[in-house]
């Protein structure tokens, strides 16, 4: 997968991350969403900062496991 540095729509999806393999922080942060969906781990992306420019998609993971031994 590359950076899509023609910012075509697509590219701030997670289709576009998964099929054309070419996307934006977005579109990453969607598709690492749709896959930890699907495996049942809880997650939200978030607004961060990144080389000092704002609105920038991203995610913090958090994953819970039972302990019980």
């Amino acid at each position: 997968m590359k950076y899509d540095r023609s910012y075509s729509p697509e590219s701030f999806t997670g289709y576009g991350a998964a099929i054309n393999k070419e996307a934006v922080c977005q579109g990453y942060t969607a598709l690492y969403n749709i896959l930890c969906k699907i495996v049942g781990i809880e997650v939200q992306g978030v607004p961060g900062i990144v080389n000092g420019e704002e609105h920038h998609p991203l995610n913090p993971q958090s994953v819970f496991y039972p302990w019980n031994d």
